[in-house]
């Protein structure tokens, strides 16, 4: 698996729910929030490999100091391929159910839209574990269909799949926060 590390800037809209895309096209590294290139002054997006890894939501999988999410998720997304401008906006923009773009589920390889639950929306049931993170509203407004995170020690932990093992080559990663 591949470790995402971001550091978004002060420009983001606190205790507002984002959109946020990280994309790996083998060569090139690009973050985009809320549909739009993300790349603030002194922005740091780094990808690194981690063979034979745990998939974690909310924590580095390594457990490292630091690196815990403190807030709201929903609708993580993982794909074994770079997304295009035009899908990340469109997956941005699916908020509102009248906009549907087809290829946002193409090479899509675990989706946990948390729906009450950790489970995998997608055939490879890559179903999490939860760890402390609770059930919360997500960015509609809706009971249990977000999960809260508390900085420290919730998170949500999937066993190594090779759906996950990219090695060098691309992938996306999506989530609501």
């Amino acid at each position: 698996f591949q470790r995402v590390t971001a550091t978004l800037s002060s420009t983001i809209t606190l205790n507002a729910w984002h959109h946020y895309i990280a994309t790996f096209d083998g060569t090139n590294a690009r973050s985009y929030v809320d549909g739009v290139s993300y790349t603030p002054s002194g922005h740091a997006l780094s990808f690194q490999a981690f063979p034979s890894s745990s998939v974690c939501i909310g924590q580095d999988c390594a457990g490292t100091a630091g690196r815990y999410v403190t807030g709201k998720l929903d609708d993580v997304r993982v794909y074994n391929r770079a997304l295009s401008q035009a899908e990340v906006t469109a997956l941005y923009q699916s908020y509102d159910a009248n906009i549907q773009v087809a290829t946002t589920q193409k090479g899509l390889v675990g989706q946990w839209k948390f729906d009450g639950n950790a489970k995998d929306s997608t055939p490879n049931s890559n179903h999490g574990t939860v760890t402390g993170a609770v059930l919360t509203t997500d960015r509609k407004g809706q009971a249990n269909k977000a999960y809260s995170f508390n900085g420290t020690s919730n998170y949500i932990s999937q066993a190594y799949d090779t759906d996950f093992d990219f090695g060098t080559g691309s992938f996306a990663i999506s989530t609501w926060f």
